[in-house]
């Protein structure tokens, strides 16, 4: 408590614990297990992941520090915590436009990136680009049902050998619904 799960309640703040530690649950189970959960079940799909066989040779308090590192991807992300004034920017200009389906996604490129696989410069390209996909959608019209699947299910695209490259052969491949607006169609 005293060394993980109380840093984390003070990284959030009071206001935020209360408002947004439920939101980042979510995005860390979608990121961890690959499913969605519904808002109201994020306890008992957290329960079921901790007693998964996976998280069961991991260890209990393993699973605290690995919950404690991703709340600091999410603080830096979702309540302006970043301490890179580019990633900042980007970040706050992703917030503005209310794009928290990209959270499972950006959990795992902001873990990849402070392992050091990611650049700085490779992860705020990415991070411009999940804004630019956004914007380009709304602009062109095209509905927001799909954008939850389509961020949860992102990661599994990725080769991380080539990073920035597979990501926007990604983006180029989704199908019509999820698609990248074309220049003449943006």
């Amino acid at each position: 408590y005293d060394y993980h799960w109380r840093p984390m309640e003070v990284a959030f703040g009071q206001d935020a614990y209360g408002k947004q530690f439920d939101s980042f649950m979510r995005h860390y189970l979608t990121y961890k297990t690959g499913e969605i959960p519904n808002i109201k079940d994020v306890y008992e799909v957290f329960k079921a992941h901790a007693r998964s066989q996976e998280i069961k040779n991991f260890g209990e308090i393993e699973l605290v520090k690995d919950l404690q590192i991703f709340a600091g991807y999410f603080c830096a992300m979702a309540l302006d915590q970043e301490q890179n004034p580019h990633l900042k920017l980007a970040f706050r200009d992703l917030r503005e436009l209310k794009v928290d389906v990209a959270f499972p996604l950006l959990l795992e490129l902001y873990n990849d990136y402070s392992k050091g696989i990611l650049t700085v410069v490779e992860f705020e390209q990415t991070v411009r680009l999940i804004e630019s996909y956004v914007f380009r959608r709304a602009v062109s019209a095209i509905p927001t049902n799909s954008l939850n699947k389509t961020f949860a299910t992102f990661g599994r695209a990725l080769n991380k050998d080539h990073y920035i490259e597979s990501i926007l052969a990604h983006f180029l491949l989704l199908p019509s619904y999820r698609r990248f607006p074309r220049e003449d169609e943006f």
